[in-house]
């Protein structure tokens, strides 16, 4: 029953519009979503302008391969100083789907989400055990970490059907010298599963034979993923030590798929910085990745982890990094300080050490 609970929330972040009549992506204002010169390549420390371009591509990825050849018609119209090409790619095994979007800067790569109509991509989400690999298999699973076997399988598989030999590839298309491409940051991002796999994806990057420069992730809406077995420890604190500072995790507080499955048995977490959307839409920074819900409320709540309101939520002025900054956990509004009909029902279930 809760591995259904959990698929059904994830499909319920699928996106399946017309892109010429969205107004959160065509009609939006792309100066201030879509802009590359807006874009910070320091992942270093959390930045809205960057989060808010992540979030629209994570988004575009629920689109068809010709209304992304459409949107990358209109971004260069709109940008004409800036040659921007976005690649679509589909997994024909896992049904995995993911764009390249990029210029001669930086390439990002989007992972989308849970699609209902696929049956493949149920499948992925439904191997939410923790999986892991044997040293002597390392070099074929490209040092993907232990973790939620689904994701692991879906990044697996999409290595092996040439996903960095495309991703070369498309750097060329963008003008990139061989001797150059080494250097040119790559990111990922996705929403939900797409989001999972963003975060998986990170190891194989960095892999032979293109050892690619690796520079950040914005995960929204990310459920659980790395493993937290004790047998796991070593190799997931390395994980830790080399990429937890350039992750970017945001989530709403009343999202259920970010902890689904979370409890005292629970062999996965997240990695990286974390972001709570709260009652009153503010974001905080903090530490508490989840309260935990009745099981009456769960369906309840299933809108906040749709990917356009955390758009939308991203973009408020008074989400900005200063104001963000500056925001204290002790700021966030959240049910259990202002409903005392279910302060008996919301307790904290994870928390998360500090990124120094």
């Amino acid at each position: 029953m809760r591995k259904l609970i959990y698929i059904l929330f994830l499909v319920f972040g699928c996106q399946n519009n017309s892109i010429a009549e969205d107004k959160n992506l065509y009609k939006a204002d792309w100066d201030f979503m879509f802009n590359p010169n807006s874009f910070k390549q320091d992942f270093s420390k959390y930045d809205q302008l960057t989060s808010t371009i992540c979030c629209q591509l994570s988004y575009l990825a629920y689109y068809s391969p010709s209304d992304i050849k459409y949107a990358e018609a209109e971004f260069n119209k709109y940008f004409p100083n800036t040659i921007i090409k976005i690649k679509y790619l589909d997994e024909k095994d896992t049904g995995t789907e993911l764009i390249f979007f990029g210029t001669k800067n930086f390439v990002i790569v989007a992972f989308r989400g849970t699609e209902i109509s696929k049956i493949k991509d149920l499948v992925t989400d439904a191997k939410y055990f923790s999986y892991r690999t044997k040293k002597v298999f390392r070099d074929n699973w490209k040092n993907i970490p232990p973790g939620h076997g689904g994701f692991r399988t879906a990044i697996k598989k999409t290595c092996d059907a040439g996903i960095l030999d495309s991703l070369n590839i498309f750097m060329t298309e963008l003008g990139i010298n061989d001797a150059d491409k080494q250097s040119i940051p790559i990111y990922t991002t996705g929403h939900s599963l797409g989001a999972g796999l963003a975060v998986m994806f990170i190891e194989p990057l960095k892999y032979e034979p293109y050892h690619f420069n690796y520079s950040g992730t914005y995960a929204f809406c990310p459920p659980l993923m790395i493993s937290s077995l004790v047998q796991d420890k070593a190799e997931v604190d390395q994980f830790k030590k080399e990429n937890a500072k350039l992750i970017h995790n945001i989530v709403h507080y009343r999202d259920y798929v970010t902890r689904a499955g979370k409890n005292h048995k629970s062999v996965l977490e997240h990695v990286g910085h974390y972001y709570r959307i709260c009652l009153n839409q503010d974001i905080v920074k903090n530490n508490s990745l989840a309260i935990r819900f009745d099981k009456a409320r769960r369906f309840k709540v299933l809108k906040y982890h749709t990917i356009t309101n955390v758009l939308r939520y991203i973009q408020y002025a008074k989400n900005d990094n200063v104001l963000l900054e500056k925001r204290t956990e002790a700021e966030c509004l959240c049910d259990e300080d202002t409903n005392q009909k279910y302060s008996k029902k919301l307790v904290p279930i994870e928390s998360v050490a500090p990124i120094d």
